[in-house]
Parts: structure tokens; C-alpha cells; sequence
């Protein structure tokens, strides 16, 4: 195990949303820090058991009316049904998120990987990012 580490930047502009969807990332932890500009939206893991929708979500089930409709990102109207209000760190504020390899590393139980996508909102100051993987 070790880390890959990236400081990624982004100009601004509707192009500057790197990760638009709602998703868990294959890694089996991510720390994301936004120096610019604003951190990702991301789903509070502990809402997951209690909400059918985001459970869906984290075991990989596509509801069958979202996927006969052809939606690119099926898991956003599962978020917006589930009634979770997405979380959002503040500047310079590290999110540590689990990913969906978390389990085959972690010795005392699993844990949900983390829902979290790349903000919508007006970026037109563009964005840095401190991005670390344990890979």
C-alpha cells in the first residue's frame, strides 16, 4: 500500500466540474481538500442503512424506471428522493472519504463507501484541489 498524491486544477467555467455525477470511488480511501474554490458535495454515510434510496445507491442498484429513461447519472434523482441534504467542507477543510476497496483492507468491519460528486454550482473561479489516495 502506499499513496498517489495530486493537486489538480480546474480554470473555472462549466468545464471545471471534473466528477458531475453522483458516485463512490474505487480506492480504499480519498482525502479531498479544495485550497479554491468549493469542496465536493458527498452523502453522510450514516443516512445510507436508513434510506432505501441511498442504499440503492451504494449497493449498485439501478431502478429500473431510471434506467429504461436512459439517465446518464441515475443515482441523482435517488439522492434528491432520499431527502438527505447533501454535506459540503468548507475551504481548505479535508474530506476523508472510504472507497468501495475499503473492505478488502479493513480488518474490524466495513464501512459504506462515501456518495459525493463535484459541485454544480457557479465555479467561475475555477477550483484546486489537494487530492490523496491509499492505494
Amino acid at each position: 500500500q502506499g499513496l498517489e498524491i495530486k493537486l489538480v486544477a480546474h480554470p473555472g467555467g462549466p468545464e471545471s466540474t471534473q466528477c458531475p455525477y453522483w458516485h463512490q470511488d474505487n480506492v480504499p480511501v480519498r482525502w479531498i481538500q479544495a485550497l479554491h474554490g468549493p469542496g465536493a458535495l458527498y452523502i453522510d454515510p450514516l443516512a445510507y442503512p436508513n434510506n432505501n434510496y441511498l442504499a440503492e445507491i451504494d449497493v449498485g442498484i439501478r431502478p429500473k424506471e431510471l434506467a429504461s429513461r436512459g439517465f446518464v447519472d441515475w443515482k441523482a434523482p435517488l439522492v434528491e428522493k432520499s431527502g438527505i441534504i447533501p454535506k459540503q467542507p468548507e475551504l481548505g477543510q479535508a474530506a476523508i472519504f472510504v472507497g468501495k476497496v475499503w473492505s478488502q483492507y479493513a480488518k474490524h468491519g466495513s464501512r459504506p463507501a462515501v456518495i459525493h460528486k463535484s459541485p454544480h454550482e457557479d465555479i467561475s473561479q475555477g477550483r484546486v484541489l489537494l487530492v490523496i489516495d491509499v492505494v
